[in-house]
């Protein structure tokens, strides 16, 4: 379809637009064909194919980041952008002059050859033998596509849909559209091309209301390039920069005019106005008045005066892989999890692998243990003191043994009290069937970094997630809390997490019945954090409220924070304030997904079995325009729920129906409900008085799944700041790939109380793929590194 460049937010680099045919009402959605098969979906990936999903996308331009060429996040779920149903045009221009682009779509289509009743229909063996002569009757049967044009406006943070206020919510049959000036006022109107129609005029007022002021640059070129294609114009106004190209071609199959019209708010002055022609010349204008008419011409650029020296910009961290001697690479096994547990929103098999950091020889020196996939051992690296490389690795025959179990988490303590530090390791993966596999694992530290497998523990065979260490019952020695990611074949369904007591025996032991009360059910576990001060626990996981277990008395006591229900991937406690206790800050799954979560509407999952062949069947449904609905489409409820198709023998039908239509009230009689009331990462400030005080992290760290935090004090001020990082591939194709990430650094700017996000073209931290674990080393020398762990890949080394 159609799609348009411009720089939406004003940081100088051009982001891109591209348009698709998801609907935006409920029922056409469940009517027309969606998404492909998983399967065939990877099958197409392996013969080269690109990841391509039907929605729009809205990618920002991040920079350079790597230094071979500008990097992208697609962002059109978050921005509200990406459902906008059969859609052709799109324009990104300032159509109400307040110096952000606003958006403008196209849309409509005479017939919806997608609509699945009419596929089915089309498909009958009967019908494929009708005379072509017929065929016009066929076109006719198809659904009608009339539907509104859209037009989204920008206001520095988000889009929001004005098609109604600004009267361009014209419901037709529209493709192509150009904006121009027509009538010499400084606002942009607009000409819509109809089909089996009239064309559209429409006039913009916005130049009206005298708090809106405008600059319109017009271009004189050479004989060769007499418009001035591809001339850049950047003006700084206020506070802001923008920038503009001259490209005529735009939208679909549409030419704009010959200039470039700016919105500059209520500024009356334009301080610099920089042009950079097509060929390289540049001329700068200063102190310019707003509401005119600039015509630039290209005899008057002068030739571009390049600087005798380019000063490199320090990064405040530096990638050191080439020098760190880690030669691992994480290794993801192909299991589709959906094959097995088919209505899950996401796969619980490719979430390590996860790092354990400690010094294992005693040389004051940090060490690491790196998790292996399933049929991959981990590995244990020790730090040089001295060599051409960071790292070396310690082979270990027990590690090897143990490849067939995935590791999921793993901790470094002293267990036989020698005055060494252990290795405990969690098993997981998510994966059915894997009996003893799912057994953890505990070795034993010659003191010298040199690991034996020992029985010194309990036999605890589930799928795992993590492992935290603390003294919970304050006898003084060191504790295990093991917390269950889920049970395989029963997704929602709550596992039991485990406490492991330390002894002076030197070993572990199950001591769960006893500390937890019989009432006590977390749910799936994903991370936890051991406040030590407070003597308190705090888990979080998938479908869980932030939970803390309050260990001061025995048998503890549970409090569930009300209203943090969510899909939490990883928790990290740091005095952020600086103001003597913890804080808290929770990576969830984000808010750029078509999922969308809030307290009034939930995401939900009902679990039951529903068509009694003895599984639970996990039920998704969220909210659209307030109602109530399954998920899922009819053909992938099927795949679950056989009889829904007995029951809805049209998708009309089923598309028509409500969640309470589909699932009446007499049929969820028993089943366990489950919600999430919030996607968005988190900050959760510890005030004394009030307890901890959530407050939403800023846009760019909502983009993708954050699974790992890490706080630093770069500056050496006693104030932290905070590193965090994400993305996750393998969710169902409805979802998508979650990669909008490339690693946040983030810093706390006192006098208002709010983050600065240090881009990370500017920072140096740096990292694609799906980040699964960021830890702080001390180096040998006053330096320190981070250490990020990558799903399906190797690991990376900076060093500040």
């Amino acid at each position: 379809m159609g799609n348009d460049i411009a720089d939406i937010n004003n940081d100088g680099w051009f982001d891109v637009i591209t348009l698709d045919m998801r609907p935006r009402d409920e029922k056409t959605l469940k009517k027309s064909m969606g998404v492909e098969d998983y399967n065939i979906y990877q099958f197409k990936l392996n013969y080269s194919y690109h990841f391509q999903y039907p929605r729009n996308m809205l990618h920002l331009n991040r920079g350079n980041l790597f230094g071979d060429g500008v990097q992208f996040s697609e962002m059109g779920e978050y921005y509200g952008v990406s459902a906008t149903d059969w859609s052709w045009g799109a324009l990104l221009a300032d159509f109400d002059l307040n110096g952000n682009k606003d958006l403008f779509i196209t849309n409509g289509i005479p017939h919806r050859l997608n609509d699945l009743d009419y596929i089915n229909f089309v498909s009958n063996e009967q019908q494929k033998k009708i005379d072509t002569l017929l065929f016009s009757t066929l076109i006719d049967s198809m659904p009608d596509g009339k539907v509104s044009n859209v037009v989204y406006s920008n206001n520095g943070v988000k889009f929001e849909d004005k098609s109604i206020l600004w009267g361009l919510d014209l419901k037709g049959y529209s493709n192509g559209a150009a904006y121009a000036d027509l009538d010499n006022d400084g606002d942009l109107d607009l000409v819509l091309n109809n089909l089996n129609d009239k064309a559209s005029i429409y006039e913009n007022t916005i130049s009206n209301k005298k708090e809106y002021n405008y600059i319109k640059i017009n271009f004189e070129g050479n004989t060769q390039n007499s418009f001035g294609i591809g001339t850049r114009v950047t003006i700084e106004v206020a506070d802001e920069t923008q920038v503009q190209e001259l490209f005529h071609v735009r939208g679909w199959l549409s030419t704009m005019n010959n200039d470039l019209v700016f919105g500059l708010g209520n500024s009356k002055m334009v301080s610099k106005v920089k042009v950079l022609w097509y060929d390289g010349k540049e001329q700068i204008l200063e102190n310019v008045k707003s509401n005119q008419v600039l015509t630039l011409k290209y005899i008057d650029a002068k030739e571009y005066q390049l600087k005798n020296t380019i000063i490199e910009e320090s990064k405040l961290f530096e990638n050191i892989d080439e020098i760190s001697g880690i030669d691992f690479k994480h290794e993801e096994n192909d299991f589709i999890h959906f094959e097995y547990e088919k209505l899950i929103p996401r796969m619980l098999s490719s979430e390590g692998p996860k790092i354990a950091v400690g010094d294992v020889n005693n040389d004051g020196l940090d060490d690491f243990y790196i998790g292996g996939a399933k049929d991959q051992s981990g590995h244990l690296y020790i730090q040089n003191h001295k060599g051409e490389t960071i790292f070396s690795r310690v082979e270990s025959e027990d590690f090897f043994n143990d490849r067939a179990s995935e590791d999921a988490g793993s901790v470094f303590l002293d267990v036989d009290n020698d005055g060494d530090i252990d290795l405990y390791v969690v098993s997981g993966g998510g994966e059915p069937f894997q009996g003893y596999t799912f057994a953890d694992r505990l070795y034993i530290n010659d003191g010298k970094g040199h690991f034996k497998k020992s029985k010194a523990h309990p036999h605890l065979a589930f799928n795992g997630s993590c492992a935290v260490t603390g003294d919970f019952n304050q006898d003084g020695v060191t504790d295990i809390f093991v917390g269950a990611r889920s049970i395989p074949g029963s997704f929602g369904k709550s596992p039991k997490s485990r406490i492991l007591l330390g002894s002076t025996k030197g070993e572990l032991y199950d001591a769960t019945t006893q500390i937890f009360a019989k009432n006590i059910n977390l749910g799936m576990v994903t991370d936890a954090v051991w406040l030590k001060e407070t003597k308190e626990l705090v888990v979080v996981g998938e479908w869980m409220p932030v939970t803390i277990l309050d260990f001061k008395n025995l048998p503890l006591k549970e409090n569930k924070i009300k209203n943090t229900s969510g899909w939490w991937n990883t928790i990290h406690a740091a005095d952020i304030d600086n103001d003597g206790d913890q804080d808290l800050l929770l990576g969830n799954m984000g808010t750029n997904t078509n999922l969308k979560a809030s307290l009034q509407y939930p995401v939900n999952l009902y679990l039951k079995d529903f068509d009694n062949n003895g599984s639970l069947d996990p039920i998704l449904s969220y909210y659209k325009d307030g109602e109530e609905y399954p998920y899922y489409g009819l053909d992938d409820l099927a795949k679950q729920l056989v009889s829904v198709k007995k029951i809805y023998r049209s998708y009309k039908n089923y598309a028509n129906s409500t969640f309470s239509e589909v699932f009446p009230v007499e049929e969820l009689q028993g089943a366990i409900k489950l919600q999430a009331v919030t996607f968005e990462s988190e900050y959760f400030e510890n005030q004394e008085n009030e307890g901890f005080v959530m407050k939403a992290f800023p846009t760019k760290l909502q983009l993708a799944p954050l699974y790992s935090f890490a706080t630093i004090d770069i500056d050496n001020n006693c104030e932290l700041e905070i590193l965090a990082a994400g993305n996750f591939y393998s969710n169902q194709i409805n979802i998508g790939k979650s990669d909008a990430s490339y690693g946040h650094f983030l810093k706390k700017e006192t006098p208002n109380d709010s983050w600065e996000i240090i881009e990370p073209r500017n920072s140096g931290f740096v990292i694609n793929g799906e980040v699964r674990d960021i830890k702080v080393l001390n180096l040998s020398s006053d330096e320190k590194l981070i250490l990020v762990s990558r799903n399906d890949n190797s690991l990376k080394l900076f060093r500040y």
